[in-house]
């Protein structure tokens, strides 16, 4: 067989092994919980308060106020359905949170370290303490640490910024006392121009509202149901790869912060809306309008179809899945260098494993990367062409959306992230499939010590036609 389609046939064969280990984790989990990882989960039954606060502050729902816990499980719900999965990462993410705030806050070295990471990242979100010349940032270092642990995971940057670095920055800013700085996109364009908010409270909870509060006035809002339908079907109308767009239906009249916050990330690609069900009535017209079946949906709208979030295996409510969601159904061009650099490794590293020699091992990772630099290389000359570009970007963006929601891309995309939460399955899986490749497609020795030792011995002097040439030169 050639060994390029075998290379092919066996990045097959890893993804197919892979979704076995999927289906023995899942089957260990519904035996040793009695539950299957995307079964639904009552709140209000379930779940203990500490469980309810953590579900609430992965998703970035405040519950200032709410003390029973029929409240909090009201919020969880009219958040979001919770399925079993959801709850088994909770001790997880708890211990993340405990982690960062253990961790140390970061500061800016100078005016040009917060130019370049503050004004010139268009797509990113940064919370700023301000500590003029001869004074102290307005909170503590517990009380920004606990900020900081509270925001990061919805990927809003932190830092402090000293003015005695820049005397000159918080003069023309006048930045005179110390002040909390939010920094984010001022539009709904990708790359717009950033916008700078100023807050003097000291409360962390007050910080972190205010934070919501901000982030959420990017994020539209829809009067009633009619305008909800033509905003939706708008979208399954429009020919643009910019037009895909989520619409949150719930009874919170402001949404979560970490769907505030990829307003954010996907500027100009994905657009955001929520409409509030404040009744039975309302649910019902919902309901029947658009083919929901719960109060609390996330209805994703393209022009290939409609998908409802949440019904697909790992699909959790919380930023970081949300965002590779996204990420897999409207991608950029960096989202598909990353794509085809991990699969070109991949490939190198089947293909290596084949190799006797640790020369032939790197020659062949080394060639196939330099044929992804020069693929590369070609479609950015072509994506300059503005006839090509075009409909390049459009069919790539189609191809692209077909394949995440479809039902084998929902399963790959499902099994990356529970296996993404067991690195060492990951690796010893990896290991002991190149294993055997190696044993089943070891390369047989060849004449002059292989393909790599021919190759190194071609760029070496020969040490015979050396000595040869040297007697000649005495004679």
């Amino acid at each position: 067989m050639n060994p390029r389609w075998r290379q092919v046939l066996l990045m097959v064969a890893y993804f197919l092994v892979l979704m076995l280990v999927a289906r023995i984790i899942d089957l260990l989990i519904w035996h040793l919980q009695g539950l299957t990882p995307n079964q639904e989960v009552d709140p209000r039954l379930v779940l203990g308060v500490r469980q309810l606060k953590a579900l609430l502050d992965t998703r970035g729902v405040g519950y200032a106020g709410c003390v029973e816990k029929h409240e909090l499980a009201e919020l969880v719900y009219s958040s979001g359905q919770v399925v079993n999965s959801e709850v088994a990462v909770l001790e997880t993410s708890e211990n993340e949170v405990k982690a960062r705030i253990a961790a140390p806050a970061s500061h800016f070295t100078g005016g040009a370290h917060f130019y370049e990471e503050v004004e010139d990242t268009k797509d990113s979100v940064w919370l700023v303490q301000v500590a003029p010349e001869g004074a102290e940032p307005p909170l503590d270092d517990y009380s920004w640490r606990l900020v900081c642990a509270h925001l990061a995971p919805f990927a809003i940057r932190t830092g402090v910024f000293d003015c005695k670095l820049d005397r000159r920055l918080c003069t023309g800013k006048g930045w005179h006392e110390p002040l909390l700085l939010l920094a984010l996109p001022r539009g709904t364009r990708a790359k717009d121009k950033v916008l700078m908010q100023i807050f003097k409270s000291t409360k962390p909870q007050s910080i972190i509202a205010w934070v919501r509060q901000q982030l959420s006035d990017r994020v539209e809002r829809l009067q009633n149901v009619s305008e909800a339908t033509q905003w939706v079907e708008s979208a399954s109308k429009s020919e643009s790869d910019s037009q895909v767009r989520l619409l949150l239906f719930t009874k919170l009249s402001s949404p979560p912060l970490f769907l505030a916050a990829l307003s954010v990330k996907f500027a100009g690609r994905v657009r955001f809306g929520l409409l509030q069900v404040k009744n039975k009535e309302d649910e019902d017209v919902v309901k029947s309008s658009l083919g929901i079946k719960s109060r609390t949906t996330y209805l994703l709208s393209t022009p290939q179809g409609s998908y409802i979030y949440g019904s697909g295996r790992e699909e959790h409510l919380d930023f970081k899945t949300m965002h590779n969601f996204l990420r897999a159904v409207q991608p950029e061009a960096n989202d598909a260098l990353l794509v085809s650099l991990a699969l070109c490794q991949l490939l190198a590293v089947l293909r290596a494993a084949t190799k006797r020699s640790l020369l032939g091992c790197l020659l062949t990772i080394l060639a196939h990367n330099l044929a992804l630099l020069a693929a590369w290389l070609a479609i950015l000359t072509l994506s300059r062409v503005p006839f090509v570009a075009s409909p390049f970007t459009e069919a790539f963006s189609c191809v692209s959306r077909w394949m995440a929601l479809s039902k084998p891309g929902l399963w790959l995309r499902a099994d990356q992230n529970l296996l993404a939460r067991y690195p060492k399955v990951l690796l010893c899986t990896l290991l002991l499939f190149l294993l055997a490749v190696r044993q089943c497609f070891l390369e047989e020795p060849s004449e002059g010590g292989g393909y790599g030792w021919r190759f190194l011995s071609q760029l070496l002097p020969s040490p015979t036609i050396t000595l040869t040439r040297y007697a000649k030169d005495l004679c």
